[in-house]
């Protein structure tokens, strides 16, 4: 497969994946809150609730893709079998995985701050 299409594959994924996420917000609500916030997964008044939930839902998105990437890498470093071209490609799945891992749980911190200064919580 061609670079091209995995990004086109990746991009696709993801927004199916961020959109699932999103689509399950109305549960949570209705779990959380009862039934009055049916119906929208925009709040009714506040932004900086659709901020929360936008940056929870993709750090969720994130956090998984970077788990199974993690998972594939230590597959491939496993089931290798001394081959070293799939070795070295399994160490480096896995390298980028935490380094990804690390960036989003860093932004995800970042975030929180800013909108804690923001609203003053």
């Amino acid at each position: 497969m061609s670079k091209t299409k995995q990004i086109l594959v990746f991009c696709f994924l993801f927004c199916l994946t961020l959109g699932i996420a999103l689509a399950g917000l109305d549960s949570v609500a209705e779990a959380a809150y009862g039934t009055e916030k049916l119906g929208t997964i925009l709040p009714t008044g506040n932004i900086n609730d659709f901020v929360v939930r936008i940056i929870n839902a993709v750090t969720v998105v994130l956090g998984v893709i970077m788990v199974a990437m993690l998972v594939y890498g230590g597959a491939m470093y496993l089931t290798s079998a001394g081959n070293q071209e799939r070795v070295e490609s399994g160490k480096k799945a896995i390298t980028y995985a935490v380094i990804g891992i690390a960036i989003v749980a860093a932004a995800r911190i970042i975030a929180e701050f800013v909108i804690g200064a923001v609203t003053g919580k």
